[in-house]
């Protein structure tokens, strides 16, 4: 594991939260998440980014939410993905 997935493991950790919390914040599924961080999947430049302001920003707060733009956008992207994908999932359950 390389040092930036030692830091946002040991970041996750310190600020007690839960796998998928941390990568809704990144913007990925906790599947990805934990495939970046174990070392089996290569993070993108983007991710490699994000990750970045999430830890400058979780380390310089100290809080265990961002007040970065460009993470909460992702966070309430990953979240609309989310409900959008059960809403789905409920409509054609309904229509069988």
């Amino acid at each position: 594991m390389t040092d930036i997935f030692r830091r946002i493991e040991r970041a996750r950790r310190r600020l007690g939260i839960r796998q998928i919390d941390a990568a809704a914040a990144l913007g990925i599924t906790q599947g990805h998440y934990s495939k970046v961080v174990t070392g089996r999947t290569p993070p993108s430049s983007r991710l490699t980014e994000r990750i970045d302001l999430w830890l400058t920003a979780n380390y310089a707060t100290g809080e265990d939410t961002v007040g970065n733009d460009e993470v909460r956008i992702a966070e309430l992207a990953a979240s609309i993905q989310a409900q959008c994908a059960e809403l789905m999932g409920l409509t054609i359950a309904r229509r069988s």
